[in-house]
């Protein structure tokens, strides 16, 4: 492990692997700390990240009253898939999979753009 700040500077690495943390943060603050990763992720590397992946159209209560937690307690939010490419694209990125899992957190994978 490594002490720092990842909106200035990450270990040059071959992956990432960020774990809830970009429903933290609005979406300018995520596409940084996303930046951040791909500026230091090695050729052939890449990010992965498991997080809410809110489905399209979704009638189901629980995204939206999470959302709703996550803007009001942290100022961040819960995305869509397109929401996340979104990101992941202004970072310099390439969001190439999504996997769903058995719990409420799908694996997202990507390398640079």
């Amino acid at each position: 492990m490594v002490e720092g700040d990842f909106f200035q500077a990450v270990p040059e690495a071959d992956g990432y692997l960020l774990k809830l943390i970009l429903h933290d943060w609005n979406d300018e603050r995520a596409t940084a700390i996303l930046a951040t990763c791909a500026r230091s992720l090695r050729p052939g590397g890449r990010i992965t990240v498991i997080d809410t992946v809110v489905p399209d159209g979704s009638t189901f209560p629980m995204p939206a009253m999470l959302d709703l937690h996550m803007r009001t307690i942290l100022g961040g939010r819960e995305r869509t898939a397109a929401e996340h490419e979104k990101i992941w694209t202004a970072a310099g990125l390439r969001l190439e999979q999504i996997t769903n899992t058995s719990s409420s957190a799908p694996i997202l994978q990507g390398t640079l753009a």
